[in-house]
């Protein structure tokens, strides 16, 4: 209900009460537009609110939506990609340090080298392809563009080059690469295993020499001191040299110990 009429009667009781209430009136009636202008003010900040509210809320529903179709494109990329990696040489693992959350999966083609990053929540669709290992061929260094003329030359290349006799050469000489890869290791492998069949029997008889040298200069009790036998020609409860205190010389070079002042 408004005080509008309830207002207007306080004002014109001032207004019309005598000298003297003239000035009264008029402040009282420049507040009275004031009080009736707020609530004007006040609906038209709210709407004006409410509409920024609805902008952004437009805004973020926006953005979703253009996530959400940026995942979908991703996915059905992903899917291409797994179909590509199944029908070639391939393998997938996190190589790229530029993008550590990113799988990277290495497709290999007769007419190149072809590479995708795949997100993780588009693994599921490549458990048929290898992890990376350290005997796969790494990235041969191609572009986003080089990528792409390769899939071009593989979709618009002459018949004879997608012969399967064609294909199995590529794959051949791929595992070829692969087999030389291992070849060397194993060589490596047994080098080093001929080098350590030769050293062991040297540390054995390094290691059974010393064995003999300690024996020799081992510690004895001569009258509360602690002596080399060796050093001291110790026997019989007697030295026929002058007592040299344990460790001595041979075993502190033994035990790379300084000697002592």
């Amino acid at each position: 209900m408004s005080n509008r009429p309830r207002i207007a009667r306080f004002v014109d009781a001032i207004t019309h009460s005598g000298p003297g209430y003239d000035t009264a009136g008029s402040a009282a009636e420049v507040r009275v537009t004031e009080l009736e202008q707020q609530p004007a003010d006040a609906a038209g900040e709210l709407a004006e609110a409410r509409e920024h509210n609805d902008r952004t809320c437009e805004a973020v529903a926006a953005r979703d939506q253009a996530e959400a179709a940026l995942d979908a494109t991703y996915r059905e990329r992903a899917h291409l990609v797994a179909h590509l990696a199944a029908i070639h040489p391939s393998h997938i693992g996190h190589t790229d340090p530029t993008a550590p959350d990113w799988a990277v999966v290495t497709v290999e083609t007769p007419a190149g080298q072809m590479t995708w990053h795949i997100a993780e929540r588009d693994m599921d669709l490549f458990t048929h392809v290898q992890p990376t290992n350290r005997i796969c061929r790494g990235w041969d260094g191609h572009t986003t563009d080089e990528k792409y003329q390769r899939m071009r030359d593989l979709t618009q290349a002459a018949p004879s080059l997608l012969k399967l006799e064609v294909v199995a050469d590529q794959q051949a000489a791929y595992i070829k690469q692969l087999t030389d890869r291992i070849t060397t290791l194993e060589h490596v492998a047994a080098g080093n295993r001929q080098h350590v069949a030769t050293i062991v029997p040297e540390l054995e008889k390094a290691e059974a020499a010393i064995a003999r040298v300690r024996a020799l200069h081992a510690p004895a009790d001569f009258h509360g001191r602690t002596i080399c036998v060796d050093c001291s020609s110790y026997g019989n409860g007697s030295t026929d040299n002058v007592p040299a205190p344990y460790p001595c010389p041979t075993i502190r070079a033994l035990d790379e110990q300084q000697p002592t002042t």
